[in-house]
């Protein structure tokens, strides 16, 4: 049964608004991130600038929309709940159960120098960042 958060999250995916960019028309971002509130901004925002926006809170929503919606980066905060920032990190590495898709760590953390190791980490912001810097750094990895 779909709850109202996974209504809300493909409602988001599928809305349309005027003023989108050319450049990014089209351009899938899962954000995943425990916060609701910075889902809906970031993502309400990124909308507007024409990117096509799923959103997730947990680890296993993660899971389950990188692979439903095929998102061709993933940003996500390292602070998800029971672990899951390291499982999904590991589980996209190798092409575990999900796609291996480019990942911007977007996190209150400063873990720069740990995550730069891997190579699907194509950036890593520190909160708070601009929109127009994450922006930036969405067209950067795709």
């Amino acid at each position: 049964m779909a709850s109202e958060q996974d209504t809300t999250d493909l409602t988001m995916a599928n809305r349309l608004h005027k003023g989108r960019s050319v450049q990014n028309m089209n351009t899938r971002v899962l954000l995943a991130d425990p916060d609701q509130e910075l889902l809906l901004i970031v993502g309400q925002m990124l909308t507007q600038h024409g990117f096509v926006i799923a959103t997730a809170n947990t680890g296993p929503k993660t899971a389950e929309l990188l692979r439903q919606f095929m998102p061709v980066v993933l940003v996500m905060e390292l602070d998800l709940p029971d672990g899951w920032s390291n499982r999904l990190l590991n589980m996209i590495s190798i092409g575990l159960e999900v796609p291996c898709v480019p990942i911007i760590i977007l996190s209150r953390f400063d873990g720069r120098e740990h995550h730069r190791k891997l190579p699907i980490v194509k950036q890593y912001l520190v909160k708070p960042v601009s929109i127009s810097k994450l922006k930036e750094c969405i067209c950067c990895a795709t």
